[in-house]
C-alpha cells in the first residue's frame, strides 16, 4: 500500500509542478509582451528624434529676422527631412528671394533676369513659367515632389503660397515646395546637419559653379552661421572659420555680394541663378 501511495504522491507532485512550471512561462511571457508594449512607443520616439536633420533647433525664434518667422517649422522639418541645417535653408532663402518677399522677376511669375530660375529658392527651369504650370524642367525636375517626404502640414498661410487646386501641385513658386526641394538638393550635393566644410561645399556647388560662386556661397554660409548664433542667443560678433577648411571659406560678414552685383548672366554656366547672382540649384 506503501508504494502506492508514494506513487500516487510523486504523480501528484509532478503533475503539481508541470502546472507550475507553466504558470511561471506564462507569467514570464506576459511580462515580455508588457515590456514590449511599453517600450515600443519609446523606440518609435527615440526613432523620431534621432532623424532630426542633426537635431538642430530654432527655438522660439526670438532673434531671428522676422520674415523667418513664418518658415521657422518648415526650415526644421525639411531639414529634419534631409539631413541639413535649417539656418542653412533659412539663409539661403533669405539672400535669394528676401524670404519670398522680393518683387523681383522670377520670384512669383516667370523666370529671373538672368532667364534661368523661377520661386523663392531659384531653381532653374526650363518651361512652365507661370504659378498654374508650376515649373517644369531643369533641376528643379529632380527635386520637386521633395515635400512628399515632409512631416509638417503645409501651413494654411505664408508668404509665396500656391497650392492646388488653383496652382500646380509640386510648385516651383510655393515657398513650402522649394524649401523642401533646396533641402533636398543640398543633401544630393552633400551638405550635412553641421555648418562644417562640406556644407559649404555643397553650398559652393547650389549657388553655382566655383570660382564664380565662392562670393555667394560665403556671404549664405556666414550668414546661416550668425542665423545659429542669433537662434542660440548669442551676440557675438561672426568670426573666421577654420583654416583647414580652406582660403576660399568665408571670414567675416559683408551685404550680400548678390544684392550689390545685380543682374548678371550666369545661366550659361551655372545650373541655376536668381536675378541678382550665380545661385543654387
Amino acid at each position: 500500500m506503501g508504494a502506492p501511495t508514494w506513487a500516487a504522491g510523486a504523480g501528484a507532485g509532478a503533475l503539481d509542478d508541470g502546472a507550475g512550471g507553466r504558470l511561471v512561462a506564462g507569467a514570464l511571457g506576459f511580462l515580455a509582451v508588457l515590456t514590449l508594449v511599453v517600450a515600443l512607443p519609446a523606440l518609435l520616439v527615440g526613432a523620431a528624434v534621432l532623424d532630426t536633420g542633426g537635431g538642430t533647433s530654432l527655438g522660439d525664434g526670438t532673434g531671428l529676422p522676422a520674415g523667418a518667422r513664418p518658415f521657422l517649422a518648415v526650415y526644421q522639418d525639411a531639414a529634419r527631412a534631409y539631413g541639413v541645417s535649417p539656418f542653412l535653408l533659412m539663409a539661403t532663402h533669405e539672400d535669394e528671394t528676401a524670404f519670398s518677399t522680393s518683387t523681383a522677376p522670377g520670384v512669383r511669375d516667370g523666370v529671373n533676369s538672368a532667364g534661368c530660375c523661377a520661386g523663392p529658392m531659384q531653381f532653374s527651369i526650363t518651361a512652365g513659367a507661370t504659378p498654374a504650370q508650376g515649373g517644369r524642367g531643369g533641376t528643379w525636375t529632380g527635386y520637386a515632389h521633395a515635400a512628399d517626404r515632409a512631416r509638417l502640414a503645409r501651413p494654411a498661410a505664408y508668404p509665396g503660397r500656391f497650392t492646388a487646386p488653383a496652382f500646380a501641385r509640386a510648385n516651383v513658386y510655393d515657398s513650402y515646395d522649394a524649401i523642401y526641394a533646396a533641402a533636398a538638393y543640398l543633401h544630393a550635393l552633400g551638405a550635412g546637419p553641421d555648418l562644417d566644410e562640406r556644407t559649404y561645399r555643397a553650398l559652393l556647388s547650389y549657388k553655382g559653379t566655383p570660382p564664380a560662386s565662392i562670393p555667394y556661397a560665403r556671404h549664405d554660409y556666414e550668414r546661416a552661421r550668425e542665423l545659429e548664433r542669433l537662434a542660440a542667443g548669442s551676440t557675438g560678433t561672426a568670426g573666421g572659420v577654420a583654416p583647414a577648411f580652406g582660403s576660399d571659406m568665408p571670414t567675416h560678414h559683408t551685404v550680400s555680394p548678390r544684392i550689390a552685383a545685380g543682374a548678371s548672366a550666369f545661366c550659361a554656366s551655372s545650373p541655376n541663378s536668381s536675378s541678382e547672382g550665380p545661385t543654387m540649384a
